[in-house]
């Protein structure tokens, strides 16, 4: 078989072929790093000891107990609160294959909880009476710990799946093109030995 053109050569379709493998070891460490980032994140929302889904009531209850339930700012922390507690997603998402809809929407949940922290913390920031609470967990200085820490998490998953995406984008041009140089080796192994020819 004699090539007519580079990309139709033997050696052209072997360095393809190489390139894609080396592609898919990259893409596989980055769906791997992608979901270490998820959970880290979900850890810092949800699932550590501190994490701001468990700081919630308590900051409440504190909160009820030095103002009352008809404060303005308890109704608004209140209302704060319960807006978390409703974005909250049922279940960690870290497939891959999740529309690109539905992820934004995921991260539009996470990007809207930490937002809804912060401003959680201003609040009790500018309460009418001191805010001091015997739990250091709930105490503000550890609050802007928890809340860096949900901005952090929630920076290197978007991060890792702009990666992702591109990788994934990637991945799929180059079968695209693959297949379209395989298609053009096919055309000239007809052409070169005809239609009936075992080659």
């Amino acid at each position: 078989y004699v090539a007519p053109i580079p990309t139709a050569s033997p050696a052209a379709l072997d360095a393809s072929i190489t390139s894609i493998q080396t592609l898919e070891n990259t893409l596989n460490d980055a769906q791997t790093a992608y979901h270490v980032k998820v959970q880290d994140r979900q850890n810092v929302f949800d699932t550590n000891s501190n994490a701001i889904d468990k700081l919630l009531a308590p900051i409440r209850t504190f909160v009820e107990a030095i103002t009352s339930d008809t404060d303005a700012q308890y109704i608004e922390l209140n209302r704060l609160i319960k807006r978390i507690r409703g974005a909250a997603p049922k279940k960690s998402t870290n497939a891959i294959n999740v529309s690109a809809a539905k992820k934004s929407q995921v991260e539009m949940t996470f990007n809207s909880r930490q937002h809804d922290f912060g401003l959680i913390i201003n609040i009790l920031e500018s309460l009418s009476v001191p805010y001091t609470p015997p739990n250091a967990d709930i105490s503000i200085p550890n609050l802007i710990i928890v809340k860096d820490a949900a901005f952090s998490s929630t920076s290197k998953v978007e991060t890792a799946q702009g990666v992702l995406k591109e990788l994934t984008t990637k991945r799929l041009d180059s079968f695209k093109n693959l297949t379209a140089q395989c298609q053009s080796i096919k055309k000239f192994v007809k052409a070169q030995y005809g239609l009936h020819s075992t080659e």
